[in-house]
C-alpha cells in the first residue's frame, strides 16, 4: 500500500489499511465477486498503490467540514468523516479516479454488505444523479438495469440497487 493514512487513532490506521486492501480485492474479483469491467477498477489500483500519486485518507474526527457527511474527496485526499466501513472509502475512492455520484453509489451496493457500510441509493441520490447526468463509468438503461459503460456490460438490477421506495 502506498496511500498514506493521517490524522486517526492507531485502531483507525489499521482498519483503514485493511479496508484498502479490500476495496482494491473486490474491485478485481475476489471472494466469488465477479471483477468490475472497465477502466474504473484499473485507476483505483493505480490511486491506491501508485507512490507518485501521494494520496492520502485521512481521519475526519476533527474536520468541521464533516458535520453532516459520511466522508469525503478533495483532490488527493479521501476523509472518512465516520468509519463506517470499507463501502464508503471504496465510494470516496470511486471519486478520486473522477467517478460521479452514480458511479460510487454503484461500486457501494455491488461490492459491499449494509454491515459493510453499503447504503442504497435514495431520492437525494436519485435528483444528484440526473444533475450529473449518470456516471462516466455506469448508465441506466431503459429497461431498468445498470450497465458498465464502456463495455455495456450488465452489472446490476435497478431493484437491488435502490433503497425500497425509491424511484428513478
Amino acid at each position: 500500500m502506498t496511500v498514506r493514512v493521517r490524522d486517526c487513532t492507531p485502531q483507525d490506521f489499521n482498519m483503514i489499511q485493511q479496508w484498502l486492501n479490500v476495496v482494491a480485492a473486490r474491485l478485481a474479483g475476489a471472494n466469488g465477486m465477479p471483477p468490475i469491467p472497465g477502466p474504473l477498477p484499473g485507476k483505483i489500483h493505480n490511486i491506491i498503490h501508485n507512490p507518485q500519486l501521494n494520496f492520502t485518507v485521512h481521519c475526519g474526527q476533527h474536520d468541521k467540514r464533516c458535520s453532516g457527511l459520511r466522508g469525503y474527496q478533495l483532490g488527493k485526499k479521501v476523509v472518512m468523516c465516520n468509519m463506517d466501513g470499507p463501502a464508503l472509502l471504496a465510494h470516496e475512492l470511486v471519486h478520486a479516479a473522477d467517478g460521479r455520484e452514480l458511479d460510487a453509489e454503484v461500486v457501494e451496493v455491488l461490492l459491499f454488505s449494509k454491515q459493510e457500510g453499503a447504503i442504497r441509493a435514495n431520492a437525494g441520490d436519485v435528483k444528484i444523479f440526473r444533475e450529473q447526468s449518470g456516471g462516466r463509468y455506469f448508465y441506466k438503461c431503459p429497461n431498468g438495469h445498470i450497465h458498465e459503460s464502456s463495455t455495456q456490460r450488465f452489472v446490476m438490477n435497478l431493484s437491488d440497487f435502490l433503497a425500497p421506495g425509491t424511484r428513478w
